[in-house]
């Protein structure tokens, strides 16, 4: 890939998490009504999965999305 396509991309994967992404610390996982709850700016916030959902688990040291370890929901 040249380098400029390389840039579109992780701008448009930067746009897309800025659009749809949370994070934050896991305080609840309900795996029978398909909820996380998770600390995110101070508040709770309560995420509704489904088969399609995928979570992505960092190791505390991590500052790179393409660490993420893919974990499906369900």
């Amino acid at each position: 890939m040249k380098s400029s396509d390389l840039a579109a991309r992780h701008a448009q994967d930067l746009q897309d998490w800025q659009k749809r992404g949370v994070d934050g610390l896991a305080k609840a996982v309900d795996p029978a009504a398909g909820t996380v709850t998770i600390s995110a700016r101070g508040k709770d916030v309560v995420l509704r999965t489904s088969g399609n959902t995928v979570i992505r688990r960092y190791a505390p040291d991590s500052v790179k999305f393409d660490d993420g370890e893919t974990q499906h929901a369900r």
